[in-house]
């Protein structure tokens, strides 16, 4: 087996081919990944759950990623983060703002 490495090729050793096969056969749960990202973005980046302007103002939002909920859905507003791992994550700006027209939500396509 080898690895092709800009215009060379690497043959590796049965320990590295071993590794390798371990490596691709290692399943990845999505919505953990999702759920984990999530976790992160509205809990150790942005922990507030209201968003407030000037000192007179503060407006709660509901928060979803990929589409799910996460959190309570009590709001009026809202914030929808798209990952790369979400189904329709390559669909036009147009057609985003299809899918959330209605639900007063602001869309967030991670890169």
């Amino acid at each position: 087996m080898y690895k092709k490495n800009g215009d060379y090729f690497i043959f590796l050793t049965d320990d590295e081919q071993d590794i390798n096969r371990e490596i691709k056969a290692i399943n990845i749960d999505e919505d953990l990944i999702k759920r984990e990202l999530a976790n992160y973005i509205f809990q150790d980046l942005h922990d507030e759950k209201k968003y407030r302007y000037s000192n007179v103002y503060s407006f709660s939002y509901n928060q979803k990623m990929d589409e799910k909920n996460y959190g309570n859905q009590t709001a009026s507003i809202g914030i929808n983060i798209l990952s790369p791992l979400f189904d329709h994550y390559t669909k036009s700006e147009q057609e985003l703002m299809m899918m959330s027209s209605g639900n007063d939500e602001l869309i967030i396509r991670l890169l």
